[in-house]
């Protein structure tokens, strides 16, 4: 098997099967950048590559939403994700969204906001730096697309594969975006973000509400949109687009005597998501803090 393997700080499209792989503490975590949109693989073959190429744990989520759940034999962790579930755009916005969201769309049109799928070039990617680059702290923790240089946002979306952008533009300017891929039946938002001083347009409505149209045009079931449950003003966001906890199975393969160690010392999940819920909601004030004081780059290696 020849499975491309890219470090975990290196931009990919999401549609293609590459395996991510970054360092955290003391081991060497993989997992499919096509998790959610397609079912990752764990053959006895891949698996044995992975450990070929110095990969202490390999993750996996079972897509359990779209058919019944297969046991394995390894560790699992419940994991609580957004998931919006799609019969058509009219159902949508008649019977998921709620009325104060959809005058939020009406109000972005007014306000003059204009969504549509921009060429991805220059000057988009400068757009897109200036949004990722407004501030460092969003939904009250770290942001890690914070400080993102030019030349990384280009790398970014250099290769959009099977996927749209979406942008938000006011009087030219672009205030919002929203990147979403597409994989079997299933969609996932990339990134989605916009400028915090023009909230008051709305732009964040106006992209959703494009973004599940296009979703519902090209007949997909279900669009994934991050975790659920441990950021409370983006939560109730979720709540209000239609959006609704769905817990999935996320295993956990060790492929070596790290692996095996990193799982007894309970280091194997996401640092963000190793608490439940309602004890991480009450400790995000001191998360913020101390994520912000952590450079990026050692950052990045812990949320992998």
């Amino acid at each position: 098997m020849n499975t491309l393997i890219k470090n975990g700080n290196s931009r990919h499209p999401d549609d293609v099967d590459t395996v991510v792989v970054g360092k955290r503490l003391f081991y060497l975590q993989a997992r499919h950048s096509i998790e959610y949109i397609h079912d990752p693989s764990t053959s006895k073959e891949f698996l044995t590559d992975l450990m070929k190429k110095g990969v202490d744990l390999y993750t996996f989520v079972q897509r359990s939403f779209l058919r019944p759940a297969r046991e394995y034999p390894f560790p699992r962790e419940d994991e609580s994700i957004s998931l919006l579930s799609l019969n058509s755009f009219d159902d949508w916005w008649k019977r998921q969204v709620r009325k104060d969201e959809r005058n939020m769309v009406r109000k972005a049109e007014r306000k003059g906001i204009v969504v549509k799928s921009p060429e991805v070039g220059e000057d988009f990617t400068r757009g897109a730096q200036r949004i990722y680059n407004e501030t460092p702290v969003r939904q009250g923790r770290r942001y890690t697309g914070y400080g993102l240089s030019l030349a990384a946002v280009r790398e970014k979306f250099s290769n959009l594969g099977n996927s749209d952008v979406f942008g938000a533009y006011y009087n030219g300017e672009l205030l919002g975006l929203l990147w979403m891929v597409y994989g079997d039946s299933v969609a996932r938002i990339r990134s989605f973000v916009s400028l915090i001083k023009h909230r008051d347009k709305s732009p964040n409505n106006a992209l959703m509400a494009e973004g599940v149209r296009r979703c519902c045009e090209k007949n997909f079931r279900f669009i994934v949109y991050e975790k659920m449950g441990y950021l409370p003003s983006l939560d109730s966001f979720k709540i209000h687009n239609g959006f609704r906890k769905c817990v999935v199975p996320r295993y956990y393969v060790p492929l070596s005597n790290r692996g095996v160690l990193a799982i007894r010392l309970r280091v194997h999940r996401e640092i963000q998501y190793s608490l439940p819920p309602r004890i991480s909601r009450a400790l995000l004030p001191l998360y913020s803090l101390v994520s912000q004081g952590i450079p990026l780059s050692i950052w990045q290696h812990l949320s992998v």
